[in-house]
């Protein structure tokens, strides 16, 4: 996957995250749930992408591009997972923690 290929995905995570954030009536609940999905995005956006970009080799390259695409699938698992929780629960739902 390219660096621009990523890039579109994590925008597209992005866009999901910001329709689902406003269905979450509770802010703690919010938070706790959307977090992670929101800390993988801004790993791979300051961390992973940038390290890709500025590897000294292909395969220091490779790497990072690869930790970027689990970031996404991690993302994308919490994502479909809250969607899933709301769509069980509703809006109401509230995490215990």
């Amino acid at each position: 996957m390219t660096a621009q290929a990523i890039k579109d995905r994590v925008q597209t995570l992005r866009d999901a995250f910001a329709k689902l954030a406003p269905t979450i009536a509770d802010p703690k609940t919010k938070e706790i749930l959307l977090q992670p999905a929101s800390n993988s995005m801004d790993d791979i956006e300051t961390l992973y992408l940038p390290a890709a970009r500025n590897a000294l080799t292909p395969d220091g390259a490779a790497m990072f591009i690869r930790m970027a695409e689990f970031q996404i699938g991690q993302a994308e698992r919490q994502l479909k997972h809250v969607h899933d929780l709301i769509a069980q629960y509703g809006a109401d739902l509230r995490a215990i923690g």
